[in-house]
């Protein structure tokens, strides 16, 4: 990535705690983010290791998790908000 303007999160995984099942699911998940390119899905940016860690290069969303945000905001949150949220989980899929 060359513009330094934008911001990435970093997720970090333990190879350690990953069995071959969970390495061969990661490298499947990689390869699906890989091509996939859609305003509400996380853009998925590079893919770095060593010999204890793996690295994924993400798009940074600040937005928090979704789930928490229903649980939270669940009785005070409108129907149009809930219909908004639902569009675009279901335009993702």
């Amino acid at each position: 990535m060359k513009d330094e303007n934008i911001k990435v999160a970093i997720k970090v995984i333990d190879k350690s705690k990953l069995s071959l099942e969970d390495l061969e699911s990661l490298k499947n998940e990689v390869l699906i983010m890989q091509t996939v390119d859609h305003p509400n899905i996380v853009k998925y940016f590079e893919t770095y290791d060593d010999k204890k860690f793996i690295y994924l290069v993400m798009e940074l969303c600040t937005g928090g998790e979704l789930f928490q945000h229903i649980v939270r905001n669940s009785k005070l949150m409108p129907e149009l908000e809930i219909r908004h949220i639902m569009i675009k989980l279901l335009r993702a899929l």
